[in-house]
C-alpha cells in the first residue's frame, strides 16, 4: 500500500483509487469479498492494464490481511 502513490499517483482519480483499494485491502471479511470487490475496482476504474495492480493480485494471497489470518502479519 505504501508504494501506491508511486505506482498510480498520476492517475486522475488518484485519490478515489487509493481510497478504494485501503478499503478493500483492510476491510475485506471473507477471501470471496475481497476477490469480487477487486474485480469491481479494477472494472469500475478500468485498470485492466496495469502491469503493477496485475502483479499485486497475483500474490494477494501473501499481503492481504484476510489471506493472513492464520498466519504472521508483517508491517
Amino acid at each position: 500500500m505504501k508504494k501506491i502513490s508511486k505506482k498510480i499517483g498520476a492517475c486522475k482519480q488518484f485519490n478515489e483509487i487509493s481510497a478504494d483499494m485501503t478499503h478493500i485491502v483492510w476491510d475485506s471479511r471473507s477471501k470471496k469479498a475481497f476477490e469480487s470487490s477487486w474485480t469491481d475496482f479494477i472494472n469500475k476504474f478500468n485498470l485492466y492494464d496495469n502491469n503493477w495492480l496485475v502483479g499485486l493480485y497475483e500474490e494477494h494471497d501473501r499481503w492481504v490481511p484476510i489471506f493472513l489470518s492464520n498466519s504472521m502479519r508483517s508491517t
